[in-house]
């Protein structure tokens, strides 16, 4: 009997307005910064004139976004649990506008990385920064749900990217439509200012009244937070998890850069429509991560939803690599499958929120997402130089671009499976943190 009205407190608690307000507004920014990251893929020609790219500062122009926001996840996560979400969200905004603002601007190929490294320091606060707001507004058992829901948010930025950007380069200039994106950007800081809050009022307390919820977290000095780091970098299961999730990750950043040329250059689409089937791959991730945040709340189970979620990927990625001849109908169903399972690996996030205490959730999550991105970040230019080495004939386009076949394609994106089965192997070391919080009956 305890344990029944245990659960029936835990799934009555609700969600407070003024939290979703912030929540909302902060999970806008990392929708806006997911567009910024796919880009490149949809902008291919444009760029690689503009800047006479090869396959692989194609893809090294598109990991510097990577790159920078791998690197500042810690410090990100580190300068939220010190100074709050509000003015850590606002310059964070307001980088990656500038860098938006930069990219449009850059005529050389140094500039045009050095802009992408500016996005992508300010993009490096936004999903951490999601989790933070979370974290303070939300009660405990609802962090899966909400994970779920803010990833989600994300991957539309990339949906809308791939959908519209191929489309927009037939009317503007790409450096005009970069401009378009910047004021939007600056738009954007100042409504963060406004309506961030780093802390919960009495009336939300009172709103609350659930005896689960963890208090707000408490201002954290500063040796308080490097103490914490050492904790952080020191549990091993953070680490698997944290890895588990970057090689996860590998296929979703592979093919948000290389989808469009693949299905270009290797499947003969016109890039319109290539760019349309590429965005199910983040259409499945809308709905694949609030369905798993959803799953392991209701099972009360971190792992099995993560495993069910790696083999579906590892299967789904061989098909979309192998197989020839498909219609777009399939490639677009393939890609969906991929996305929907490859989010999964979000529970992996969950598992480390909860092996680590809530005061320093901030950092542990940035630790885990440093090496999720640049795992994923690494196969960016990986496969370009795989491309570039397996290719056996030289073919240009109209353009003077070079072009890779199909079979140089499946070389190198045979990576993505290697790296898909080590996720399997790793996740057998990433603990259970999910038992007792089930909401079913």
């Amino acid at each position: 009997m305890p344990t029944r009205h245990k659960h029936k407190l835990h799934k009555s608690t609700p969600f407070p307005k003024a939290g979703l307000w912030m929540w909302g507004l902060a999970s806008l920014f990392y929708f806006y910064d997911y567009l910024l990251q796919v880009a490149p893929g949809a902008m291919k020609p444009e760029l690689v004139e503009a800047f006479s790219l090869d396959a692989v500062y194609f893809g090294t122009l598109s990991a510097m976004f990577h790159y920078a926001y791998g690197f500042m996840q810690i410090p990100a996560g580190m300068l939220l649990d010190k100074f709050g979400p509000r003015r850590v969200l606002t310059l964070a905004c307001a980088l990656s506008t500038t860098g938006c603002l930069f990219f449009a601007i850059s005529e050389t190929r140094l500039e045009a990385n050095f802009s992408r490294l500016l996005m992508g320091i300010g993009a490096s606060f936004a999903l951490m920064g999601c989790f933070k707001v979370a974290s303070i507004w939300f009660a405990k058992h609802h962090f899966a749900l909400i994970t779920g829901a803010t990833i989600t948010i994300g991957f539309f930025g990339a949906v809308v990217g791939l959908f519209a950007l191929p489309d927009i380069m037939r009317l503007v200039h790409w450096r005009h439509s970069m401009g378009i994106a910047a004021i939007v950007g600056l738009v954007g800081t100042f409504i963060l200012y406004a309506v961030i809050r780093d802390r919960r009022g009495p009336k939300t307390e009172a709103h609350l009244g659930d005896p689960f919820h963890d208090e707000t977290p408490p201002t954290v000095s500063s040796k308080a937070l490097w103490k914490g780091l050492k904790t952080i970098c020191a549990s091993r299961p953070t680490w698997y998890a944290a890895i588990y999730s970057g090689l996860m990750f590998c296929p979703t950043l592979a093919f948000a850069l290389w989808g469009v040329p693949f299905l270009v250059e290797a499947q003969g689409f016109d890039r319109e429509l290539a760019g349309k089937i590429t965005s199910f791959l983040y259409i499945g991730w809308l709905f694949g991560a609030p369905f798993f945040g959803w799953l392991s709340d209701r099972l009360g189970n971190r792992v099995r939803p993560m495993y069910a979620a790696s083999l579906s990927t590892l299967i789904i990625c061989i098909a979309l690599i192998y197989f020839e001849h498909m219609s777009s109908g399939m490639i677009g169903s393939l890609l969906f499958g991929l996305g929907f399972a490859s989010s999964g690996f979000i529970l992996s996030f969950v598992v480390i929120r909860e092996i680590n205490p809530i005061a320093i959730a901030g950092t542990a999550l940035g630790f885990a997402n440093t090496l999720n991105t640049l795992i994923g970040a690494l196969f960016q230019p990986l496969i370009g130089l795989l491309l570039e080495w397996a290719s056996r004939d030289v073919i240009m386009n109209e353009q003077g671009d070079r072009l890779f076949q199909l079979n140089d394609y499946q070389n190198a994106l045979s990576s993505l499976i290697f790296a898909l089965a080590l996720a399997l192997l790793l996740l057998s070391r990433v603990p259970e943190t999910g038992k007792g919080i089930g909401t079913a009956d």
